[in-house]
């Protein structure tokens, strides 16, 4: 099997560029690659516009005052934007948040342990890897916790297990 899979790559061992192994489904298009070969410094205009036309629409969309809020786009993976939700929108007092996750693959458990590890009491609604939660498994888990529980988290796109859980 290695041996195929080998032969299969050796015609690009010499690509400038490499390759990019990337998990979860994955098609970028020509016109974005060609997009991505031009550079642009954190202090070029072209650069510093987009980002100010970002936060403007963030906000726009969010559906608040543009006096009172701002948004702050944030460079890193995707574990490294959901963890910043979770100490965004839980809490001050970490022992006062209570997070209940779906885990039915790799992230959402990633999640909890996320929680955990910022010291938010963490219950897991745990399923089969691939298999799709009962609805009523998960709000039942929320409604026995109704008084405690200040944040609800589960993985739309579950790409370790090849799930796209319904929302």
């Amino acid at each position: 099997m290695l041996s195929r899979v080998v032969k299969r790559l050796a015609p690009y061992k010499d690509r400038k560029a490499g390759i990019l192994f990337t998990a979860g489904p994955l098609s970028t298009s020509r016109t974005v690659r060609e997009a991505m070969m031009t550079d642009y410094g954190s202090r070029d205009t072209a650069f510093t516009d987009a980002v100010v036309e970002i936060r403007r629409k963030l906000v726009e969309v969010a559906g608040v005052d543009a006096s009172q809020w701002s948004a702050t786009p944030m460079q890193g993976s995707g574990s490294m934007g959901i963890e910043a939700a979770l100490r965004t929108f839980s809490p001050k007092q970490k022992n006062q948040a209570h997070l209940v996750v779906l885990c039915n693959g790799h992230y959402g458990h990633r999640i909890a342990d996320m929680g955990t590890q910022i010291g938010m009491k963490v219950d897991r609604v745990v399923v089969g890897e691939g298999d799709i939660v009962n609805p009523a498994q998960f709000e039942e888990v929320i409604a026995a916790n109704a008084k405690t529980v200040t944040n609800v988290a589960y993985v739309h796109s579950e790409t370790t297990s090849g799930m796209l859980n319904p929302i």
